[in-house]
């Protein structure tokens, strides 16, 4: 299954994006993107694929993925049936990176987070419950606080001493033949 390109459009005043997707199910759509991605989903519980590893997922997860790496969430059941599903993605470029942190001693930290999502990256309980607060705070924001508000999450997830690489786990030819179909990936 061939994953597509989700083409990520940033509004003119915005340097990055904060989507909040909200559904009555996470479909899966095997796609991959240009810019980093950090995805935080709510009230949601199922399955994630993520490069060449699937794995389960709950309420809160919070996943780093490099620039290029195929991907997706497909739900199986809600947490709370009042509400939907629900996932916070936040979407920068490397060249956003370059130009706010690069030139900039304090944030180097964060470079180096990037440089090891390339194989996507997952957090520690604590942080994940910081990170939480601060990205639901960030959806009411206008974009300068949640300008800040990008940069103390992704200074948070530095620090993150239980930040830990995706697995490697090879793929087995049975288990893509159920994976579910992505209606604009084949």
């Amino acid at each position: 299954m061939k994953p597509f390109l989700e083409h990520i459009k940033t509004s003119k005043d915005s340097s990055w994006v904060l989507f909040d997707r909200r559904l009555p199910a996470i479909p899966f759509e095997w796609h991959y993107n240009s810019e980093y991605e950090l995805t935080l989903t709510l009230n949601s519980r199922g399955q994630r694929f993520i490069g060449d590893n699937i794995s389960r997922y709950d309420d809160g997860d919070l996943v780093l993925i490099g620039p290029k790496i195929p991907h997706t969430w497909c739900s199986s059941e809600d947490v709370c049936k009042e509400r939907e599903h629900q996932a916070l993605v936040l979407w920068f470029s490397d060249a956003f990176v370059k130009g706010m942190i690069d030139p900039h001693v304090e944030p180097r930290a964060i470079r180096r987070l990037l440089e090891r999502s390339s194989r996507a990256l997952t957090f520690s309980e604590p942080v994940r419950a910081k990170a939480r607060e601060i990205i639901c705070a960030m959806v009411e924001q206008r974009a300068g606080p949640r300008l800040t508000g990008l940069l103390n999450v992704l200074l948070l997830l530095a620090e993150d001493a239980g930040a830990s690489p995706w697995p490697r786990r090879p793929i087995r030819a049975r288990a893509l033949r159920r994976l579910p179909r992505s209606g604009s990936g084949e």
